[in-house]
C-alpha cells in the first residue's frame, strides 16, 4: 500500500544570523548588564557548568530557540552544529523551565528606565497593566501577561503569565501600603 507524502516546511535559522556569527560577542554581550552571570548563579538559571561555558551562552540558546521556533530537540542539534554546548533534549528542557526567574529579572534590567524624581511623594508610583499574547499558529489567545511599572525607581516591578481566563485584578502584584496605582478600568 502506497504511503501518502505530505512535505512539512522546516524553519530555518537564517533569522538568526547574529546569534550566530561573532556579532553576538561583539554586540550581543557587551549590551547585557554587568551582574548577569551572578543573577543567573542566584536565580539558579545556570547552578552548574556541565555542557555550557557561560551564562551567555545560555542565553544565546534561549533566544535561538525563541527566535527559530524550534524544539528542544532541534535546539539540541544547533547548538552542537555551531559548538556551542552537547546536551541532550531533557536538559535543554531542563535549563528551559529553571530559567524563567533569570530571563525576567533580565528584562527588568534592559527596560530600566530614568526614574521620575520630580514627584513630590515618597510614596512608590506604580503603572499597572495586562496584556494578552497570542499562541503561535492559532488565532486565540493564549496568556495574558501582567506587569507593573516602578515609575519612582525607574524600572519593571513585575511579571506574571496566566492562562487567558484570569482576569486583570491587584491580585497579581506585590502592593505595599501607600503605594499610589495607574490603572485602566478593568482594575476599577
Amino acid at each position: 500500500m502506497p504511503v501518502p507524502v505530505h512535505p512539512t516546511e522546516v524553519p530555518s535559522l537564517t533569522h538568526v544570523p547574529a546569534l550566530v556569527d561573532s556579532t553576538w560577542a561583539t554586540k550581543g554581550v557587551p549590551a547585557l548588564p554587568a551582574d548577569l552571570a551572578v543573577q543567573a548563579r542566584t536565580r539558579k538559571a545556570f547552578v552548574r557548568v556541565r555542557g555550557l561555558a557561560a551564562p551567555t551562552d545560555l542565553l544565546r540558546a534561549l533566544l535561538a530557540c525563541v527566535l527559530a521556533d524550534h524544539s528542544t530537540r532541534a535546539l539540541g542539534a544547533w547548538a552542537v552544529l555551531i559548538g556551542l554546548a552537547d546536551l541532550s533534549e531533557s536538559a535543554w528542557r531542563q535549563r528551559l523551565i529553571l530559567a524563567g526567574p533569570w530571563l525576567g529579572w533580565l528584562l527588568s534590567a534592559l527596560l530600566t528606565v530614568a526614574p521620575v524624581r520630580s514627584l513630590p511623594t515618597t510614596r512608590r508610583v506604580r503603572r499597572i497593566d495586562a496584556t494578552m499574547l497570542m499562541r503561535t499558529g492559532g488565532g486565540c489567545a493564549g496568556w495574558r501577561l501582567h506587569w507593573d511599572d516602578d515609575l519612582t525607581a525607574g524600572r519593571l516591578g513585575s511579571v506574571t503569565r496566566t492562562t487567558q481566563a484570569t482576569g486583570e485584578h491587584l491580585d497579581h502584584y506585590p502592593l505595599l501600603p501607600g503605594d499610589i496605582l495607574v490603572a485602566d478600568s478593568g482594575y476599577g
